[in-house]
């Protein structure tokens, strides 16, 4: 994990924030049940008046067709009894709540998602 400066402070609900990454790094976990090599990262970063949050994992990454529903409710790659297909439909809603946003992309390793929130 890596805070670029450590004392970053964001415009969020402290809770419904824990809850985003909590459902990002379970996703994360999951997606590299059969990776050989198991890595998450974790790094926040100010960027003018925005804090960028991104957790990456080693997994096998989103398969392209996916990525532009996957904050679609109800929409789930995982096998049947794994999801509902909610979690990062509920974690979009929340940050868009929070007038921030969160986006996926594949990185040559797995996956990152990034959340972008207001600096406090």
């Amino acid at each position: 994990m890596q805070l670029s400066p450590e004392n970053l402070e964001v415009k969020a609900n402290n809770v419904l924030l824990q809850q985003v990454l909590v459902n990002i790094i379970n996703n994360a976990i999951q997606a590299m049940e059969t990776s050989a090599s198991k890595e998450i990262s974790i790094t926040a970063r100010l960027d003018e008046q925005i804090v960028v949050i991104a957790v990456r994992d080693s997994g096998s990454g989103i398969p392209e067709e996916h990525i532009p529903h996957i904050f679609e409710p109800f929409y789930t790659s995982k096998k049947s009894g794994q999801g509902l297909g909610l979690g990062l439909a509920i974690s979009d809603r929340i940050l868009l709540d929070m007038n921030g946003r969160v986006s996926a992309c594949n990185t040559e390793r797995g996956a990152c998602f990034e959340i972008i929130l207001e600096k406090a």
